[in-house]
């Protein structure tokens, strides 16, 4: 109760400051707002199938949405925060049609540049940090084997993005990962009946354009 109260301040406070990113980077880019409230979403669909094409062996469906807050500090510089829920669910076609089910949430503060641009499109660049976590489950639907998990998660980030003003206060952007680092931590402080750590850690870090890491916004700037 205690986390789903934090998580919901905290959207609260993301709103309240997301109405402050403004599109101030030219004399025509929000009329001389300096804050912005918005939300921003994304999703991703694939199929892994054998050589043959005939069967489908794994499918994967995710998505992310969330609210967005900003604030100018100059014409070409921001700072802000960016909320996200995201799930991931996957499917394997084998005996048991085994399914995975991630389901998180993440907090994301971000430094943004803009770049360059021409009257009310402009490109920027961000670099963010990303705090969270949540709980993955396993079933292979036959009940007898359904196994959950939570886990905690980091990460940094570069981000490239387009934004364009389609009047003063109204925005809408769409970016996409370009590197970074993650790391996901499961079971933190867990052991099992014979005392055990059952902790689990992974972490990666590359290039990250890929049509998972593309997400769009609409902002509203004053």
């Amino acid at each position: 109760m205690k986390k789903t109260l934090l998580i919901v301040l905290s959207i609260l406070f993301a709103i309240g400051a997301e109405a402050q990113e403004t599109a101030n980077t030219s004399s025509n880019q929000g009329s001389g707002a300096r804050m912005w409230i918005g939300g921003s979403g994304g999703f991703y669909s694939s199929n892994d199938k054998f050589v043959d094409n005939s069967t489908k062996d794994l499918s994967s469906f995710e998505y992310n949405i969330g609210p967005s807050f900003g604030f100018m500090l100059n014409d070409k510089m921001a700072v802000g925060i960016n909320v996200s829920f995201n799930s991931l669910t996957k499917k394997r076609n084998n005996n048991t049609s085994d399914e995975t089910i991630n389901t998180g949430y993440a907090f994301q503060p971000f430094f943004r540049y803009y770049f360059a641009g021409i009257d009310n499109f402009k490109f920027y660049g961000d670099i963010a940090a990303s705090f969270g976590g949540g709980k993955s489950k396993f079933t292979d639907n036959t009940g007898n084997k359904d196994r959950e998990q939570k886990y905690g998660t980091f990460g940094l980030g570069l981000y490239a993005g387009a934004q364009y003003w389609f009047t003063p206060s109204w925005s809408m952007a769409s970016s996409i990962g370009l590197l970074g680092y993650n790391s996901k931590t499961s079971n933190k402080g867990e052991t099992d009946n014979k005392g055990n750590s059952i902790e689990e850690k992974t972490s990666g870090f590359g290039l990250n354009a890929t049509f998972s890491s593309l997400s769009f916004s609409l902002f509203y700037h004053f």
